[in-house]
């Protein structure tokens, strides 16, 4: 994801998810779902996507059955490199 696409994320999310704070372009990151540590957007805890892999216990979205649910779709409108990246995956399987 290029510097001002971070930008522009970070504008909608900070829109979107209003919880007293703002959204920066560098926390706009993550090692995946099933990270324990590393780098982890500071949402994860409660992002509905991480507790859906956790949950199905899936490596990533890339590798559920439920490929590609409401949720991700929704999420690949703010963030279409998420959507490449997955699909790359899934050609790779």
């Amino acid at each position: 994801m290029t510097a001002n696409e971070r930008t522009k994320v970070a504008g909608k999310w900070t829109m979107l998810y209003r919880h007293g704070h703002t959204i920066k372009p560098e926390d706009i990151h993550c090692d995946g779902c099933q990270s324990n540590g590393g780098t982890v957007f500071h949402y994860y805890s409660m992002c509905e996507i991480r507790k859906c892999g956790k949950a199905k216990q899936v490596k990533s979205c890339a590798y559920c059955a439920d490929y590609a649910c409401e949720k991700l779709t929704n999420f690949f409108a703010m963030a279409p490199d998420a959507k490449a990246n997955l699909e790359e995956i899934r050609k790779r399987m």
